[in-house]
């Protein structure tokens, strides 16, 4: 282990690593990172210390038009459901880049992987003329982030409070979440 990682796009056989990452950093994650893949493989940054993947943040394109992000939402029409299907939700042409996870193996949490893979995320965005916004759901029950503003809103990350909505669930047989939508245009 070492201080001393990459950051780059994954590749088909990292994304299984990034697969059984985040399967073991929350206990029912985001399911479909391979699928994901097939559909939008420049959606995946992982960091890598030599053959480990040590984190990686996964995203994919969404329209600002038909979430209405940054609008008065109400989140009538707003983040996909936590595991939804990539296929149903994710819009080649989409101006918002939305976090669908992200994680740091332990071993690798005080070398600064975290802040290196968001920093390079934020920086691909804003090279990327037909970005405009990205976006992350924060759930109100998070196991691990207590503090947004902290964590998000040191990278420029706002709430949208128009889209705090209190019944929002990460999967339909757990317990209401809450849920708001955190972003920043890039």
């Amino acid at each position: 282990m070492t201080s001393d990682f990459e950051v780059r796009l994954a590749t088909e056989r990292e994304v299984h690593a990034v697969q059984e990452l985040d399967s073991a950093s929350r206990e029912d994650g985001f399911q479909h990172y391979n699928k994901l893949f097939r559909i939008y493989p420049e959606g995946t940054l992982v960091a890598i210390d030599k053959d480990t993947v040590a984190g990686y943040i996964g995203t994919e394109r969404l329209n600002s038009k038909d979430l209405e992000v940054g609008t008065s939402s109400n989140f009538k029409r707003s983040m996909p459901p936590w595991d939804h299907d990539p296929a149903t939700y994710h819009r080649p042409d989409g101006n918002v880049l939305y976090i669908l996870g992200h994680a740091v193996l332990p071993d690798y949490r005080e070398f600064g992987v975290s802040h290196k893979l968001i920093t390079d995320f934020l920086s691909r965005a804003k090279r990327d003329e037909s970005i405009d916004q990205v976006a992350v759901i924060y759930n109100s029950r998070h196991p691990a982030l207590r503090d947004p503003l902290k964590f998000w809103g040191g990278y420029g990350f706002a709430p949208l409070l128009d889209t705090y909505d209190p019944k929002w669930k990460h999967a339909a047989d757990k317990p209401v979440d809450g849920g708001i939508i955190w972003a920043r245009n890039v």
